[in-house]
């Protein structure tokens, strides 16, 4: 991977850029500027803007007084490069002009090697989402064979295009769906014509793998199976339920099944009776558990 590493002269910055190119080096991380190099009178420009788009993340230890730094900056937003900010953050917050607010941000700290750490994290990332920058042309089936290899996987999709990835999954396994409008919020996302001969309704949640489902969303899909005379609920999430969620379906009438994307991958190669069946003994398996 190419990288990037922008910062000026000042003694500081130049402590921190050495540090990283040095140990981004010896990771078959490849630095393309080098600013000692740079040879006076050289068309200094050209070079840099040469350098930036062969580059696939671009790091800048940002100092807005620096006119060189912002052009760089400047130029790898135009070419859409992925970015990685690294400032203190009092510059960040006030200073900064305002389309930088959605870039990466680590703060500028004496401590190096976190911010080494940091920046490896992210450039992780990178290296997923270029490996699967041809994902749109995959099955979901294949795609979620792909989360099972890789859950990183997940981050690479926004709601609205996770949302639209499992109802194709579906609809690989033989069941036809609706979808619902764009823009009014029904409480789910889309819903099944036939779930064990009865319609049901499913509401996907793309949600952090650390936090948990509330139990406010399970109320609302059952508005929704109300709203739309669906006998069954489904929900698929990124992230758990608690405890207190599975205990709440099993003590209601409403047909509820909570899946979480882990579910998803074991049910990838079933077909739609078998995944069907899965939903009911997963059903009846939490009735005895909390019995």
């Amino acid at each position: 991977m190419n990288i990037y590493l922008s910062y000026n002269n000042k003694y500081n910055d130049i402590q921190i850029g050495t540090f990283i190119a040095n140990n981004l080096s010896t990771q078959n991380f490849q630095i393309l500027n080098d600013n000692e190099n740079l040879k006076l009178g050289e068309h200094w420009k050209n070079r840099i803007i040469d350098s930036i788009n062969k580059c696939t993340v671009f790091i800048s230890i940002v100092d807005n007084d620096d006119p060189f730094l912002m052009f760089e900056l400047g130029y790898a937003l135009a070419k859409n490069k992925k970015i990685i900010l690294i400032a203190d953050s009092n510059n960040f917050a006030n200073k900064l002009p305002v389309e930088l607010n959605n870039m990466l941000f680590i703060e500028k700290t004496s401590d190096l090697f976190e911010i080494l750490i940091q920046i490896e994290k992210y450039t992780s990332t990178y290296k997923v989402d270029l490996i699967y920058s041809n994902i749109d042309s995959w099955s979901a089936s294949t795609i979620i064979e792909k989360i099972n290899e890789n859950l990183d996987i997940i981050d690479n999709f926004d709601s609205i295009e996770f949302e639209n990835m499992l109802e194709k999954w579906f609809q690989e396994h033989s069941f036809t769906t609706q979808k619902t409008s764009s823009t009014i919020d029904f409480g789910y996302d889309f819903k099944i014509d036939t779930f064990l001969n009865s319609p049901a309704v499913v509401e996907v949640k793309k949600y952090k793998r650390t936090s948990q489902v509330p139990l406010a969303s399970i109320r609302q899909l059952i508005g929704s199976m109300a709203l739309e005379h669906a006998e069954y609920g489904i929900m698929i999430s990124t992230a758990p339920y608690s405890n207190s969620s599975k205990y709440f379906i099993n003590s209601i009438e409403q047909k509820i099944y909570l899946l979480t994307i882990e579910d998803i991958i074991k049910l990838n190669k079933l077909d739609k009776q078998d995944i069907e069946s899965y939903c009911n003994d997963l059903k009846i398996s939490n009735q005895d558990h909390y019995a």
